[in-house]
């Protein structure tokens, strides 16, 4: 059982070098340049986040299609409730007016320039 202690001690010696040598010119992450861990030295970023964000850029928030202001996800089309009847509503009566036919309201005239 002697020898198995001195090759435990000698073992920690050998990674220890290793990694002394490997602080010396450490692996940087590709996305925000912190240093890798001995122990993750073969992953290319120092952790999920910044491989997510190098991968997959996020998107760009898109405008209001009624008022033009950011709205607050990719997913949405408008910044509001009331921007986005009011365009809504536009949308309808300039169908309305185009097509002459009815889509959900009787035919009536309307005025654009309430919803400018």
């Amino acid at each position: 059982m002697r020898g198995s202690g001195e090759w435990q001690k000698t073992q920690r010696s050998d990674r220890l070098k290793r990694i002394e040598e490997y602080n010396k010119n450490p692996k940087l992450c590709k996305l925000c340049g912190k240093i890798i861990p001995y122990d993750k030295k073969e992953n290319e970023f120092c952790n999920l986040k910044c491989s997510g964000l190098f991968n997959q850029p996020p998107k760009e928030i898109p405008n209001c299609l009624w008022c033009g202001n950011k709205v607050r996800s990719v997913r949405q089309k408008y910044c509001s409730v009331e921007c986005s009847i009011s365009h809504k509503l536009k949308l309808r009566a300039e169908k309305i007016i185009n097509d002459g036919k009815s889509i959900g309201f009787e035919q009536i005239k309307v005025n654009l320039s309430m919803f400018k």
